[in-house]
């Protein structure tokens, strides 16, 4: 892979009077599939198509996938009542639409965060200016 020290000291070695010689792109290829970098990345899509199966776009702009560690999957959701909509009518069917995905996510933890500040359309004003 690229961040192989043994390669590097390899390289570093030879005379700086010729062309260094290329890696091959297979091999580099290869071994970033194989990574584990590229499986979460899979896993967060998988997530992501799950919860876009079961909620409504209103609600998955305020929903945010966190963490997949072993089998729980950690939700950060932005609204409290929306957090409570889910986790008392919704989870059964976002635990069936991640097991229809082999997601691996058996359980969910819920957490609740401020929202991101929005941003004011131009030209509007702040309401406790004065003009």
């Amino acid at each position: 892979m690229a961040n192989d020290p043994e390669r590097d000291r390899r390289l570093a070695a030879r005379p700086r009077d010729t062309f260094r010689k290329v890696q091959p792109v297979e091999d580099l290829v290869a071994a970033f599939m194989s990574s584990e970098a590229i499986r979460r990345m899979k896993r967060m899509k998988a997530i992501s198509a799950a919860l876009y199966e079961v909620l409504t776009p209103t609600q998955i702009v305020k929903v945010h996938p966190q963490t997949l560690k072993d089998d729980t999957l950690t939700i950060a959701v932005e609204d409290g009542v929306l957090l409570s909509e889910l986790r008392n009518h919704r989870q059964a069917a976002l635990l069936a639409a991640l097991a229809k995905h082999k997601t691996g996510a058996a359980r969910i933890i819920w957490r609740t965060v401020a929202a991101p500040p929005r941003q004011r359309a131009s030209g509007q004003r702040p309401s406790d200016s004065r003009p």
